[in-house]
């Protein structure tokens, strides 16, 4: 009896301390299956790795719960990255005029812990924390739970924390340092505090084809950052729809199209609450006065030449608008367009290296004042990781990474662009 009270207390622990995953060896030690069974290069999934992914973690539509088996071990795993970074950023402002800025380190070591799996036929849980950097902290990156085959294969339910169905994952990058930039941008001035990139609070439903072929997600979300006296909270109705398909071409290995969307609502209006000291706080749950914010796009992606040993272009490109009251002196909408294009290769299995372009351009700003080119971002990466080491237990991954990111109109004198170039080279490993 008590051996079985420490087993469900070590598992409510684990689950208390879980993150975002890229893969998790657990599901290779629950499954008997290698991680190549579903990463054509870890940590990015095949078609086996989404398929087992859309089915809530399970191998078949119907399989027999592995949960009991799961509480003579602990069904969590652990990632960190260690290595040297260097940084360099432009025209920064100093006491001393404009200068340069760079930095060279061994950089103290963030980790993450997660937990996942199918409980049963219908249900399926994940937990994550990511954080655990030098001050100590860390945040429940995502945390949900999902109903499986609600209708079979074509309605899946999932409630909590959770990454939207984006083009690309921002969590199964084969980039560590490199972010999408288009993701998180923003015209200049914009109170707009939605990050597109970043998981969302809110419900997900999605379906696919048993195989490659017709799949979607839509996702409603609210935010917790403000409070209003609506029924939902700064409101996103996010959607994502893709087509897969494997001709019969020893040129062309796989072929993937797509479309995505959102629409959604952020507060502009607050009441305040002056403190003693005269600093006036917004008081929660008075936030008013939505206005709408909107993003449409493609994203295309195509193997040549094997699956096993994939050479892979994507693109994802979109387009977006804020309205002129979610930013400062606006006098009309933002819009802007942006995306990504991604060419990398799998020689074979270990190895897998490329380079990225990401480019974020305004159409029309909301403040006459600003000129149009304010806040473009261009950037370029490359990159290439060899894993010595990837099996049901783990993975240990050399990782090495590098590019720069130019943002116009960013400089403490205007007409200067800043220009910021990272180099990463180290170990990434997964327990």
């Amino acid at each position: 009896m008590l051996r079985n009270v420490m087993k469900v207390v070590s598992l409510v622990f684990v689950f208390s301390l879980s993150t975002p995953a890229w893969a998790i060896p657990a599901f290779a030690r629950n499954t008997g299956m290698s991680c190549s069974s579903c990463h054509d290069a870890w940590p990015r999934l095949n078609d086996f790795g989404e398929l087992y992914r859309d089915r809530g973690y399970r191998v078949a539509p119907s399989q027999q719960s592995v949960w009991t088996e799961l509480l003579g071990s602990v069904p969590a795993s652990f990632r960190t990255t260690v290595g040297y970074q260097y940084t360099s950023n432009t025209h920064q402002a100093t006491d001393s005029g404009d200068k340069t800025v760079s930095t060279g380190s061994f950089p103290f070591p963030a980790g993450d812990i997660y937990f996942g799996g199918a409980l049963a036929d219908h249900v399926s849980v994940y937990a994550d924390i990511a954080g655990f950097s030098q001050d100590a902290t860390a945040s429940l990156e995502s945390a949900w739970g999902r109903i499986n085959d609600v209708v079979p294969n074509w309605v899946n339910i999932k409630v909590g924390h959770l990454e939207m169905d984006l083009p690309v994952s921002m969590h199964r990058s084969l980039t560590i340092y490199s972010p999408f930039l288009v993701y998180g941008y923003h015209p200049s001035g914009s109170t707009n505090g939605f990050n597109f990139g970043e998981n969302q609070l809110g419900v997900e439903v999605m379906g696919h084809s048993p195989g490659p072929g017709f799949r979607y997600s839509v996702t409603f979300s609210t935010s917790s950052e403000v409070a209003t006296a609506n029924l939902f909270s700064a409101p996103v109705v996010y959607g994502h729809a893709t087509y897969t398909w494997l001709p019969a071409s020893k040129a062309i290995g796989r072929v993937r199209v797509g479309a995505f969307g959102d629409v959604g609502w952020w507060p502009t209006r607050f009441q305040t609450l002056t403190s003693a000291d005269g600093v006036a706080v917004p008081v929660p749950g008075t936030w008013s006065g939505l206005k709408q914010h909107s993003r449409a796009g493609a994203d295309f992606q195509m193997t040549f030449g094997s699956v096993s040993t994939p050479l892979t272009f994507s693109a994802v490109w979109m387009n977006a608008q804020e309205d002129a009251a979610l930013v400062e002196k606006g006098a009309r909408s933002a819009r802007f367009t942006g995306g990504f294009t991604q060419l990398d290769y799998t020689p074979v299995l270990p190895f897998t290296f490329g380079v990225r372009y990401d480019g974020v351009y305004n159409l029309q700003q909301a403040d006459l004042a600003q000129p149009k080119n304010s806040n473009q971002q261009q950037g370029l990466t490359a990159f290439a990781r060899y894993s010595v080491w990837m099996g049901a237990w783990g993975a240990l991954a050399v990782h090495v990474e590098g590019g720069n990111t130019v943002t116009q109109n960013a400089a403490s004198v205007p007409i200067n662009a800043v220009r910021s170039t990272f180099a990463f080279a180290g170990l990434d490993f997964l327990l």
